[in-house]
């Protein structure tokens, strides 16, 4: 049987490599959703199993300006950042108090007024934010849909 050999510290470079590329894209006034989209979709497919994440704080980061320029109306990018919040939680990414705060707004504006065909992407996210069990206070947890 063919062993199969997995560079591991690949996929942490790509990984690393998007995020930079992300953060450079959220920060401009006019955001180019399609290469948004793109990365988006690369950092989706890569097997988490052999990222290290290494930088927290980007991270974070990078989730409040995600939350903060998609709209409810962009629903492939709707859908391609509530996988990356999913995934990124599965891989024990600790969401920061802000984070979680921007995260969950996010969830529920896009829930409110996406296309109905985001709405499954959109609880699993949700799901995994609420089971991360990363918050002491209960309060933080507390969520208005209606």
């Amino acid at each position: 049987m063919a062993s199969m050999h997995i560079d591991y510290p690949n996929y942490t470079i790509k990984f690393d490599f998007i995020i930079e590329k992300l953060l450079i894209l959220t920060k401009k006034r006019y955001n180019e959703t399609n290469l948004i989209n793109n990365y988006l979709c690369e950092l989706n497919d890569l097997d988490y199993r052999y990222v290290t994440i290494s930088n927290n704080d980007v991270i974070q980061l990078l989730i409040k300006q995600l939350c903060t320029i998609i709209i409810p109306a962009e629903t492939t990018l709707v859908q391609n950042h509530c996988k990356l919040l999913t995934n990124l939680i599965q891989n024990n990414v600790k969401f920061e108090e802000e984070t979680f705060t921007f995260s969950k707004r996010w969830i529920i504006k896009v829930f409110k007024f996406a296309s109905p065909l985001v709405h499954n992407n959109v609880i699993l996210s949700l799901k995994s934010i609420l089971m991360n069990e990363q918050f002491d206070d209960m309060n933080h947890v507390s969520i208005n849909i209606f």
